[in-house]
């Protein structure tokens, strides 16, 4: 699969959808979460308030019931040598579709998409490929519409278990478990209340590979904040995406699709001729 296509659709990005320096500090704080950071004495919030928090935070739950879909425009770039600048389209609808577009002008373009049953990638060769198991699990998690407020759907389980620093602000750190099992960590700014830190490991060819991102430069839109800058880490290489723009309540007619074209294959399918 597409490495840059599934890593920046995961996270939460359908929702945003996440600096050397700054992800080296988000990997220490994913390690050391446990009482770094935390005045002694201190309580520590619940995490269903935690999250409660963030959604007063960026605008309510009467604004996300205004928001029935969204356009988000944007590109990115990685720190790899000689990486091109990329552009960025989102098309997400409630409760759990997302389509995203990576477009490499002159080159081709990459798709991805959940259409709330199937997840399916298109690759520049125009090769649809349906997801099955574990990649299909870690789609369908990240395709809900509202985010971190749809924490009732994206996790089983949440359990506040530090005060870390992420950069130079304090933090609180929760636990969160999947349907499925997959772990992750959650980071709300102990100021704000909003969500500005995620890690969580994802299954691939490769085994398991831990993803950060970092939630930057929140604005509202439509009754709604959103991170417009995100930067995501994969080992040593990190994505930086910056959106321009958020169309909300677009007019869905004029969506690409959600489900796959004609002609999709899984992947584990026997191969066909002589």
């Amino acid at each position: 699969m597409n490495t840059r296509c599934r890593t920046l659709a995961s996270l939460g990005l359908a929702w945003t959808v996440s600096i050397a320096a700054g992800i080296g500090l988000l990997g220490t704080a994913t390690a050391s979460a446990q009482g770094e950071g935390q005045p002694a004495g201190e309580a520590l919030p619940a995490a269903k308030a935690l999250f409660e928090r963030h959604v007063e935070a960026v605008g309510g739950w009467e604004a996300f019931r205004k928001h029935k879909n969204r356009v988000m425009h944007g590109s990115f770039t990685s720190n790899q040598p000689g990486a091109p600048r990329l552009l960025l389209t989102i098309w997400a609808a409630a409760p759990d579709r997302v389509r995203v577009e990576i477009d490499e002008p002159g080159v081709g373009k990459t798709v991805r998409a959940f259409d709330g049953k199937v997840g399916w990638e298109t690759n520049r060769a125009g090769v649809t490929v349906i997801y099955e198991g574990d990649e299909l699990n870690d789609f369908r998690e990240t395709a809900y519409f509202n985010g971190e407020a749809d924490y009732e759907k994206l996790y089983a389980s949440y359990e506040t278990v530090g005060r870390v620093n992420i950069g130079d602000r304090p933090a609180y750190h929760v636990k969160a478990v999947s349907p499925t099992g997959k772990e992750s960590a959650v980071y709300f700014d102990v100021a704000t209340g909003l969500a500005t830190a995620k890690a969580t490991t994802l299954k691939s060819e490769r085994g398991n590979e831990l993803i950060r991102a970092l939630f930057q430069d929140y604005r509202e839109t439509e009754g709604l904040k959103f991170p417009m800058r995100v930067v995501q880490a994969m080992g040593q290489t990190e994505w930086r995406v910056q959106y321009s723009r958020i169309d909300v309540n677009a007019d869905e007619s004029k969506f690409p699709s959600f489900s796959p074209p004609p002609g999709a294959i899984s992947p584990n399918a026997p191969p066909t001729g002589n």
